[in-house]
């Protein structure tokens, strides 16, 4: 409910504000780190950055370094998605340093940036260690939300090492915790997560069911990232069941979504979804424009993980359409740079 929660965030900050004394600043403090929270999920990047910026200056204000380290964190994850390099100059050693604190909310977050970092920069099984401590020190620190994702992380790092048994194991894990929790968006998440394990696994009729019951508890927060994830997912599996026209609605839709709020990982994985279904329906010049723009996003932002799979999706569309490929397209160019 994340109008009626930003109304009461909202407030408390404003109370806070007005009482102004030292020790009103824990609890401004926290309400910036709140709505920055609630922000994510209504995909409001910019929003998101400046209250994490405001509760980092309270965090240094009041000494408070178990804070300021978990907003650190929150701001290096935020970056990692549309900056990586940045992500890691920044912080990197910083969470290295903290990722055996004595202190498990610190350590949590530690290595919870580092997984994050790893994952993303295509190291999965240093992000499924780092996200197995990460998921530790948050129950011991009481942080079942975040612990939560994190498992279903965990589990996504496994499916890329192509170890979907361990996967699943993981994502049951994240599931069963969030049901005995009763929250939906979470419930919703991982629902998400474990289809897309069954889709590798050829599940599909299983994931379908997942997905079925997942997208309506995340469609109530249209614009998070957790709406968006499912419906990345439920493009590809409408590919893997020939559902080309369907698939190519929903990419649409993930392109949209994405687009509007700058999500920066959706933005190329929508494009490469709406690439590969283009080509399966005979539209060849129409998937290499699309892809063409994946590549220059992915280039921009020197994302070398995810330009290795846009690589691979016009390579795909090249080989099925019998395509000539003019040797000054950046494909070209990086092929040629590869070998």
């Amino acid at each position: 409910e994340l109008g009626k929660a930003q109304e009461m965030a909202t407030s408390a900050l404003r109370e806070f504000e007005r009482i102004g004394a030292s020790e009103a600043h824990l609890g401004c403090l926290d309400a910036h780190y709140l709505l920055a929270l609630l922000s994510l999920h209504q995909g409001e990047v910019g929003i998101v950055e400046r209250e994490l910026g405001q509760a980092a200056e309270l965090a240094q204000l009041c000494q408070d370094t178990t804070r300021e380290t978990i907003i650190q964190a929150f701001q290096g994850i935020q970056t990692a998605y549309h900056d990586l390099p940045l992500a890691i100059e920044r912080w990197q050693l910083h969470f290295q340093t903290e990722a055996n604190n004595f202190t498990p909310a610190i350590a949590a977050s530690a290595n919870e940036f580092l997984a994050y970092s790893a994952s993303f920069s295509g190291n999965f099984g240093q992000a499924g260690a780092y996200g197995i401590q990460a998921y530790d020190f948050a129950l011991q620190s009481g942080q079942v939300r975040r612990a939560i994702s994190i498992a279903s992380n965990i589990g996504d790092s496994f499916n890329s090492l192509n170890d979907h048994q361990s996967a699943l194991q993981w994502m049951q894990l994240s599931l069963d915790l969030a049901r005995s929790m009763a929250w939906p968006a979470s419930i919703g998440n991982c629902l998400t997560q474990m289809a897309e394990t069954l889709r590798r696994l050829g599940r599909l009729d299983t994931a379908k069911d997942m997905l079925n019951e997942a997208l309506p508890l995340v469609a109530v927060m249209p614009d998070s990232r957790w709406h968006l994830m499912a419906l990345r997912y439920l493009g590809d599996l409408l590919l893997d069941q020939g559902e080309h026209f369907a698939a190519l609605d929903c990419f649409s839709e993930l392109q949209q979504g994405a687009d509007r709020k700058c999500q920066h990982d959706f933005r190329i994985g929508a494009r490469r979804g709406r690439a590969h279904a283009l080509s399966f329906l005979g539209r060849p010049q129409e998937a290499l424009a699309v892809a063409n723009e994946a590549l220059q996003l992915v280039t921009e932002s020197r994302d070398n993980y995810r330009k290795i799979d846009i690589l691979r999706v016009l390579a795909s569309i090249h080989n099925r359409h019998n395509l000539v490929m003019p040797p000054d397209t950046p494909l070209a160019t990086d092929t040629a740079s590869a070998a």
